[in-house]
């Protein structure tokens, strides 16, 4: 049981890491959209690209 636990751990971990990469990459593509280096329609499809590989990594978990 106590394997179990820790793969499940694991899982919580990995998820939470990748959640924070997501995150930290939509608030530097908000301050690239904020200095004017990106438009807000390449922020948007930077955005959903990432929002989707997101959920496709908790798809496979």
């Amino acid at each position: 049981m106590l394997e179990i636990e820790k793969k499940a751990s694991r899982q919580e971990i990995n998820q939470a890491a990748l959640e924070k990469l997501v995150s930290d990459f939509v608030v530097f593509a908000e301050s690239l959209l904020r200095v004017g280096k990106i438009t807000q329609t390449q922020y948007c499809e930077l955005v959903d690209r990432k929002l989707k590989f997101l959920q496709g990594c908790r798809q496979l978990n």
